[in-house]
C-alpha cells in the first residue's frame, strides 16, 4: 500500500503540474487578447477624439463659406456636424469611461465643443439675416478661435494621455506575459522531473510486480502440489475422513467425505453430501456427535473421541475419531475436518487376548494350589508311615 502511494505521488504531480501549466497557458492567452482589445481600444478613442475635432473643424469651414457668399450648401458640414457631434461625444465618453482623468477631459471638450457650435450658430443666424457686419464682428472677436484652440488643446491631452495608458498596459501586459513564460518553464521543469520519477517509479514497480507474479505462481504451483498430495491422502488412505460444514444457526452438514468412509458406511457420497447429521444418524448417535462438533467449536481446540456408532443392516461399530477446527477468513469455525478408524475388529482382539491372559493366569493358580496340595499330602503319608 505505502509504494503504491509513493508511485501516486508522482503521477498526482505531473497530472497537477500538466493542469497549471494549461491554466498559465490560457492565462497567457487571455492576456494577450485582453493587450490586443486595449490597443484596439485606445486606437477607438484617438479616431473618435480626432474625428470630433474634424467635425468641429468643417463646421468652422463651412461656416466660414456661408459667411463669404450666403449659399446654403456651405452649410452642410456644419449640418452633418450638428448631428454627428452628439452621437460622436456620448461614444467617446463610453470608451474612455474606464479612466476617471480621461473622463474628465471629455467633459471638458464637450462643453468647448457646445460654445465652439454655439457660435457657429449664432454667426449663421446673423448671416441669414442680412447682419453680415455683426457676423462678421463675431468671428473677428476672437471667441471662437479661443475655443478651438481649447478644444485642440483638450483633444490633444486626450489623444497623449491615452497613448501613456496604452504604453502602460502594453509594459503590463509584457511583464505578465514573460511572468508567465517564467512560471511556464518552472512547471514544465518539475513536471518533466515528476514524469521521470513516475517512469522510475513504474519501471520498480513493474519488476516488483514481475517478481510477485513469480511468487504467485510458485505459491500457486505448491498449492497444486500440496492439494494433490492432499486429495491423493484423502482418497486413498484406510481412515475416515470428513469435513463437517458449521452452520450459522448452529446445525452441522456434512460437506465431503473419502472413499473408504463411503464404503464404510455402504451409502453414495453424493447422496451423502449437505445433509445435516441429523438427516445422516439415528437420533442418539446424532445428539452424540453434534455435542462432539459444539465442543470444538465452542474450545476451538482439536478433540479426540470414542464412539459405538450403529451402522445399516443394525451392525455396531467402534470408532476412534479425531475433530479439528477450521477457521474460515473472518475467524468464526467454519468446517470441522475429522480422521476416524474404526478400532471394533482391534478392541475384539484385545478382550480376546485379556480372556485368554485371564485362563491361563487361572492355569497357573490352579497348577500351583495342586502342588502345593501335593506336598501336604507328601508329608501326611510320611508321618502316617
Amino acid at each position: 500500500m505505502i509504494r503504491n502511494r509513493v508511485l501516486l505521488i508522482p503521477i498526482v504531480l505531473v497530472v497537477v503540474l500538466a493542469a497549471l501549466t494549461a491554466y498559465m497557458a490560457f492565462n497567457h492567452v487571455t492576456a494577450l487578447r485582453e493587450s490586443r482589445r486595449w490597443e484596439r481600444h485606445t486606437f477607438e478613442v484617438l479616431d473618435t477624439a480626432r474625428g470630433l475635432f474634424s467635425l468641429v473643424q468643417d463646421a468652422e469651414t463651412g461656416q466660414r463659406g456661408y459667411m463669404l457668399t450666403r449659399d446654403e450648401t456651405y452649410l452642410q458640414p456644419y449640418l452633418s456636424a450638428v448631428d454627428r457631434l452628439p452621437e460622436e461625444g456620448a461614444r467617446l465618453r463610453t470608451l474612455v469611461a474606464d479612466s476617471p482623468g480621461q473622463t474628465t477631459l471629455v467633459a471638458e471638450i464637450e462643453r468647448a465643443l457646445s460654445l465652439r457650435m454655439a457660435i457657429i450658430e449664432r454667426t449663421n443666424l446673423l448671416v441669414r439675416q442680412g447682419d453680415r457686419a455683426g457676423a462678421e464682428a463675431l468671428d473677428e472677436s476672437g471667441r471662437g478661435k479661443l475655443q478651438m484652440d481649447r478644444i485642440r488643446v483638450l483633444v490633444a491631452q486626450l489623444i497623449a494621455r491615452e497613448k501613456a495608458l496604452l504604453v502602460e498596459r502594453q509594459k503590463r501586459a509584457d511583464a505578465e506575459e514573460s511572468l508567465s513564460f517564467l512560471i511556464g518553464l518552472i512547471f514544465a521543469a518539475v513536471a518533466l522531473g515528476g514524469l521521470a520519477w513516475a517512469i522510475f517509479g513504474l519501471g520498480r514497480a513493474n519488476q516488483q510486480l514481475l517478481q510477485a507474479l513469480a511468487d504467485r505462481d510458485a505459491a500457486q504451483h505448491g498449492q497444486r502440489d500440496s492439494l494433490a498430495l492432499y486429495m491423493a491422502v484423502f482418497a486413498n488412505t484406510a481412515d475416515y475422513v470428513f469435513v463437517i460444514g458449521v452452520l450459522e444457526d448452529g446445525r452441522f452438514t456434512l460437506e465431503d467425505l473419502n472413499p473408504a468412509l463411503e464404503a464404510a458406511t455402504g451409502l453414495k457420497a453424493s447422496f451423502m453430501r449437505g445433509k445435516t447429521v441429523e438427516q445422516l444418524a439415528p437420533a442418539p448417535a446424532a445428539r452424540a456427535l453434534s455435542a462432539y462438533y459444539q465442543r470444538v467449536v465452542d474450545k476451538g481446540a482439536p478433540l479426540s473421541t470414542r464412539d459405538e456408532l450403529p451402522f445399516p443392516g443394525g451392525v455396531t461399530r467402534i470408532w476412534e475419531s479425531v475433530l479439528v477446527p477450521v477457521r474460515g477468513e473472518s475467524g468464526r469455525i467454519e468446517r470441522i475436518v475429522g480422521s476416524a478408524r474404526d478400532v471394533t475388529e482391534r478392541e475384539a482382539q484385545e478382550k480376546r487376548l485379556r480372556g485368554s491372559q485371564r485362563m491361563e493366569a487361572v492355569g497357573q493358580l490352579t497348577g500351583g494350589v495342586a502342588h502345593d496340595f501335593n506336598n501336604l499330602l507328601q508329608i501326611i503319608r510320611a508321618n502316617l508311615e
